[in-house]
């Protein structure tokens, strides 16, 4: 085979290669879950929406250590109970409280604790990850991308083929710097770097999202049945609703802000939807070697640009141009 056409068969095999890679690795597929996963996250961690879902469950933990520090030892107090009499009045009365408030908060709220941590510490990489492959352009485009290139260099290495020279050899060195400086431009590697570490920090299973939603349902059962308690209070303080409501807001303020915002359980829902929806999804792309691949777009890119060298050159008299 003569050096002058090496460049033609680098190009023909690697269009060949990166058309046959995206059906070998699931490529419509898997950019299709990513761009599902991505485009359902942003509600909760994208800009604003992240520092509104820490805000919402904070309002959920200080309302909940309102109750069981502040709530019940004053409404045990009216009634005359011990801290012990009332824990069994309580559980025999209003099980789902006891259960949410004092049995399983630590857990739950420990639980959504992580989660809320992790979403703050991948915000940036979210974000990233958002933007491949260009700012607006889903991550769907990537693999029909790839299935045009490859065309696009197959059709160049025929030519190359049949027509050794500059001009063909001219083509295949653009597209090679091509393909490497809009990989390297675009940031594109360092995106697929921040891309694998969100998803990695995850963990979304059938079995988590099982608990997560069993842990969602506990916390919001417990909550709906807080108004019966409050309502028993306030007969054991002789009150009535509005005098009770004042009673609320001056005493126990952060629980107040919760009754007065119950919005907040449907927006941490979603998170607890998110993770129920997508668990194909995430099983799909979690072993997806997104960095792995944006290197090796540099790389072949460079491997095609060079490829076209030796065609560059002007043939020798004892090497026919064609």
């Amino acid at each position: 085979m003569r050096v002058r056409r090496v460049a033609a068969v680098v190009a023909g095999m690697t269009g060949i290669i990166l058309i046959g890679g995206v059906f070998a690795m699931s490529g419509f597929s898997r950019a299709s879950a990513g761009e599902n996963l991505i485009v359902d996250a942003r509600p909760v961690v994208s800009g604003k929406n992240i520092v509104q879902f820490r805000a919402d469950f904070d309002a959920v933990n200080t309302a909940v250590d309102d109750v069981v520090q502040r709530v019940f030892p004053a409404f045990a107090n009216e009634l005359g109970m011990t801290d012990a009499e009332f824990d069994a009045k309580l559980r025999s009365d209003h099980p789902a409280v006891a259960r949410a408030f004092v049995d399983e908060s630590a857990v739950i709220l420990g639980a959504f604790e992580a989660v809320v941590l992790n979403l703050e510490a991948r915000q940036s990489d979210f974000e990233a990850a958002d933007d491949i492959p260009l700012p607006g352009l889903p991550i769907t485009v990537m693999p029909w991308f790839a299935v045009l290139l490859g065309l696009v260099l197959i059709t160049l290495g025929g030519w190359a083929w049949r027509h050794p020279g500059r001009t063909p050899a001219a083509a295949i060195l653009a597209v090679g710097v091509a393909i490497s400086a809009f990989t390297l431009v675009t940031g594109l590697p360092d995106k697929a770097q921040k891309a694998e570490r969100v998803i990695d920090s995850l963990n979304i299973t059938d079995e988590i999202a099982a608990t997560t939603r069993q842990q969602f349902e506990t916390g919001t059962t417990g909550a709906a049945e807080v108004p019966a308690v409050l309502a028993e209070f306030a007969d054991a303080r002789g009150e009535t609703a509005d005098q009770f409501a004042a009673t609320v807001n001056r005493d126990f303020p952060d629980l107040a802000k919760l009754l007065e915002n119950p919005q907040i359980f449907d927006r941490v829902e979603g998170e607890v939807e998110y993770r129920g929806d997508h668990v194909e999804e995430f099983a799909e792309v979690k072993d997806a070697p997104v960095e792995v691949m944006a290197w090796v777009f540099v790389a072949l890119g460079l491997v095609i640009a060079l490829s076209a060298i030796p065609m560059w050159r002007r043939p020798t008299a004892a090497e026919p141009s064609t």
